[in-house]
């Protein structure tokens, strides 16, 4: 029984690192389309709108747990893209360097996920992030960051239990702790 439940939380785990890999490369393109983009004008109104739509699809890929054709997180994520970066701030935007772009972009992220975040626990949003009967569904990010703290306290937790083992085995046959 240990050795089929070990191996089907490796398959598992293969193919969520394989997910990942896929959607950090889907990721790694739009950034790479929207930080190359150079502007000989900053009032061309095309263009600018072309840009907007690709830092929208942008944080549409990197919303986690959501379809690229679910219209509820599209919009939650078109309201909160309109409510922090405005389209008068693509001008600011594409005077920028490269990597302050790309520092932008992942800033951007983060705030439109913390916004989605906060409507979700408001009540009031958070398409793509659920709660379910007995799971939380989470971004992959705070996935894995909650594993790694659960697994660091369980080390500690296993470390500190031997210790006290030790102590009072120590204590029983008459030492010191």
């Amino acid at each position: 029984m240990q050795v089929d439940y070990d191996y089907t939380y490796l398959q598992e785990e293969n193919e969520a690192h394989s997910k990942a890999k896929v959607r950090a490369r889907m990721i790694a393109n739009h950034k790479s389309a929207i930080t190359e983009v150079v502007m000989s004008d900053a009032n061309d109104y095309e263009a600018l709108t072309i840009l907007y739509r690709k830092i929208f699809r942008f944080l549409v890929e990197f919303a986690p747990n959501s379809r690229a054709a679910d219209r509820e997180v599209e919009r939650e994520i078109a309201a909160a893209l309109e409510s922090v970066f405005p389209r008068v701030g693509l001008k600011a935007f594409i005077l920028l360097t490269r990597d302050e772009k790309t520092a932008q972009l992942m800033e951007l992220a983060r705030i439109i996920m913390g916004i989605r975040l906060f409507n979700r626990d408001e009540g009031r949003g958070g398409a793509g992030y659920c709660y379910n009967s007995m799971q939380l569904c989470l971004p992959a990010c705070l996935t894995w960051g909650l594993t790694v703290v659960v697994n660091l306290l369980l080390t500690r937790h296993r470390r500190h239990g031997q210790g006290q083992q030790h102590t009072r085995q120590r204590a029983v046959a008459g030492h010191r702790p």
